[in-house]
């Protein structure tokens, strides 16, 4: 075959793990391309959309918070919250500090603060601004002479049944491009989300009207690249999962609901328990009628999340003096919804929610709705989804493995195009961003070892 250029490694995708393998590669002394679908400057990361939460486990900022963290306590929590391989998670989870290592020196960004996370047993969510980690990574890898592709996506892997990937073929303004990987391919394309046949394929009926917030580049082409070569699928029917609430009118996330706040469908009736992990309230959420719900809070709920949660609040806010106001704004049944705040605030007297069993994260029922101290506020929902958690089968070197379980040589994948690290389908925060700034180290290191074609 004529190769029109020639590199070590090349990956397919500019996202978080892309470029976070790429540097990795480059300071192996490797020379590598990036294909990337997009145009420079244009949305291609979920980073972007996302707080830019990262799980650290036993950091010098949770010691000085008084939080005793270690990666293997990270692991048994992804293994029995998430449903995640253990020899997968314990791979990622032990490199932590080589993440963390090149998060602050590389990209010169220190975490602002230190949270607790959904299914996280102690508070190890480190909080970073998304765009300016995904900005930073790109920084990063052109100054190291990363070379990036733009406009120019993946289109095919060139394969060969004894020697394994040898290289891709892309696309540019039409013209197909035979680029020779010597040591590997690393596919970090993101999800499927804009592929409407794969979603439809892989993923349950209900979930089909979800919002959007992945980049538009997320068409699963990295997946169908895979697959045509023989790589087999791990936990991809959790590939399509919904993320937090989002409200229909300004396309805006939020977890005010972790406040207090009670979630209700269009009967006015609460129908999850409203602390529930990432994921499962927006999966409920999508079964109940023309899949909408509504999350109610009060006031004090409110002065809360904006003193210490303003992005909770970027949503369109229906406001009432009185719950029957409030409900007319919502187009709920008033009398419905007075009910069913009346009855919540009885079980949160009575220190038990017998109805949808909520617990509360940090171990309190919640905060009572003051009925009777208005105002109070509404927020129009339906489930989105922002990352997708299943994929590509790998093994702990986020080699690709093919349906026999054996190794499809020199590919690797890594990101949101993988799969095993979400079992259940349940997520805990934060894990994706820090599972893909690893990986992408993972794989590339690995490929720096492969004997050159």
């Amino acid at each position: 075959m004529n190769w029109d250029k020639v590199y070590d490694i090349v990956f397919v995708g500019a996202g978080t793990a892309g470029l976070a393998g790429a540097i990795q590669a480059v300071k192996n002394g490797d020379k590598v391309l990036i294909l990337e679908m997009a145009k420079p400057g244009e949305f291609r990361s979920s980073m972007s959309v996302i707080a830019g939460v990262m799980d650290f486990a036993g950091t010098k900022y949770q010691k000085a918070k008084g939080v005793e963290d270690s990666p293997a306590q990270y692991t048994a929590d992804l293994v029995n919250n998430c449903g995640g391989d253990y020899d997968l998670c314990k791979a990622f989870t032990d490199q932590l500090d080589k993440t963390l290592e090149m998060v602050e020196n590389d990209l010169g960004l220190i975490p602002s603060g230190i949270i607790g996370g959904w299914g996280h047993s102690v508070g190890r969510c480190h909080t970073f601004e998304g765009p300016k980690v995904i900005r930073r990574l790109e920084e990063k890898a052109l100054e190291l002479g990363v070379e990036i592709a733009w406009e120019t996506p993946g289109k095919d892997l060139v394969y060969d049944k004894d020697l394994g990937v040898l290289g891709i073929i892309a696309e540019n303004n039409g013209q197909d491009i035979a680029i020779r990987a010597k040591k590997g391919v690393i596919l970090a394309t993101g999800g499927f989300g804009y592929n409407r046949k794969l979603c439809k394929e892989f993923g349950p009926d209900h979930l089909q009207d979800l919002i959007r917030l992945m980049p538009p580049t997320h068409t699963g082409i990295g997946l169908e690249m895979a697959l045509r070569i023989g790589a087999a699928t791990r936990d991809i029917k959790h590939g399509l999962k919904c993320s937090l609430p989002t409200c229909i009118h300004t396309l805006a996330d939020t977890s005010i609901q972790y406040l207090g706040g009670i979630v209700v469908n269009k009967s006015a009736q609460r129908f999850i328990r409203e602390d529930t992990w990432y994921g499962y309230l927006g999966d409920a959420g999508a079964r109940q009628q023309d899949g909408i719900y509504y999350i109610i809070y009060d006031d004090a709920m409110r002065t809360k999340a904006k003193k210490e949660f303003p992005t909770w609040l970027r949503h369109k806010e229906f406001k009432a003096d009185t719950v029957e106001g409030l409900a007319k704004e919502l187009k709920l049944d008033p009398k419905a919804l007075k009910a069913t705040m009346d009855n919540y605030n009885k079980m949160v007297a009575a220190g038990k929610d017998t109805e949808c069993g909520r617990g509360t994260l940090d171990g309190n029922f919640g905060s009572p709705i003051a009925v009777d101290q208005g105002p109070f506020y509404g927020m129009e929902c339906k489930p989105s989804t922002t990352s997708f958690k299943g994929g590509i089968r790998i093994d702990t070197s986020n080699r690709v493995l093919n349906w026999d379980g054996y190794v499809i040589p020199r590919l690797y994948a890594t990101g949101e195009v993988s799969g095993g690290y979400f079992g259940k389908g349940g997520y805990i925060w934060g894990t994706m961003t820090v599972m893909s700034l690893t990986c992408g180290a993972i794989a590339a290191d690995d490929a720096h070892k492969n004997k050159p074609m």
